[in-house]
């Protein structure tokens, strides 16, 4: 039976060396991506181990290290795991979030780390992708987010974690502070290929983020004046963005297929009334 001490290696072909070779030469851009959201170097090695032969890491001393740095979080368990299959990183998410090998905060530490590095990271200008010091999915972070994002231990740990008054990292988890990254993205001069897979063109992740803001809409009468003062205006031009986006100029694009979807959502849905009215007065010109 598989368990989260040792799991299931088909996917490993650790007789390829044709795979082998490959895998140890990815190893050299993944620890570099790693470097940004892994800095403390004793967890490389477990997260090496696993990467290269499935190796699963002293969990019972990982759990007894309280940094949330330390080894395999959800996002890169699943991420590193050679399979593209849904079904099998489905089973695999149930494994670890039903493991009592595992904290909860290595659930909020994957998700974090997958919405930061494919939201919020996913949209900073960089000119070349030897900058980008976030992790590159190569078209895994779809269905990375379905699965995870899916995951009903998972959703249960979000809502909880959105439930605590002054959460200190609500701004990675949506709701309203997506609005400045959607700017930054809409404004790229030339999308890189990290940057041309932004989670917020994919369905899923759109609706989940819309969702979300419809659980929140008291979101800026719970911060206050001065806040909302503050992010008004990057919400206001984010909105203009999408109104006024030019979509013979873009081409087909991530950028039109998001924009394409997102216009109905902001007349649809039932969002903050500030942001609503900020929309409503783009609309008319303002």
């Amino acid at each position: 039976m598989e368990t989260l001490n040792k799991i299931e290696t088909l996917e490993w072909k650790r007789h390829d060396t044709e795979w082998v070779s490959k895998r140890e030469q990815e190893w050299l851009q993944v620890e570099f991506w790693l470097g940004t959201i892994k800095p403390l170097k004793k967890c490389m090695k477990p997260i090496r181990d696993y990467f290269m032969t499935g190796k699963m890491p002293n969990w019972k001393a990982f759990r007894d290290w309280d940094n949330p740095s330390r080894h395999l979080d959800l996002f890169v368990f699943l991420w590193l795991h050679p399979s593209r299959d849904r079904e099998r990183l489905s089973r695999l998410c149930e494994l670890y979030t039903s493991s009592t090998q595992i904290t909860p905060s290595d659930i909020d530490v994957g998700v974090a780390n997958l919405l930061d590095s494919q939201i919020i990271r996913a949209t900073a200008p960089y000119k070349t992708m030897q900058r980008f010091n976030f992790p590159y999915l190569s078209g895994k972070g779809e269905l990375l987010f379905d699965v995870i994002l899916m995951d009903d231990k998972v959703c249960d740990r979000l809502n909880y974690l959105k439930s605590r008054p002054g959460f200190v990292a609500s701004h990675i988890f949506g709701s309203y502070q997506w609005f400045p990254s959607v700017k930054k993205w809409l404004k790229l001069e030339k999308l890189l290929p990290i940057q041309m897979e932004m989670l917020l063109q994919y369905d899923q992740p759109l609706q989940w983020w819309f969702k979300g803001m419809e659980e929140d809409k008291d979101f800026f009468t719970l911060r206050g004046i001065e806040y909302s003062q503050d992010v008004f205006p990057l919400i206001a031009e984010s909105l203009r963005l999408i109104y006024n986006f030019d979509f013979e100029a873009e081409g087909p694009s991530p950028r039109s297929d998001f924009v394409r979807k997102v216009l109905p959502l902001l007349d649809q849905c039932s969002i903050a009334p500030e942001v609503k009215a900020i929309w409503e007065d783009v609309k008319a010109g303002s």
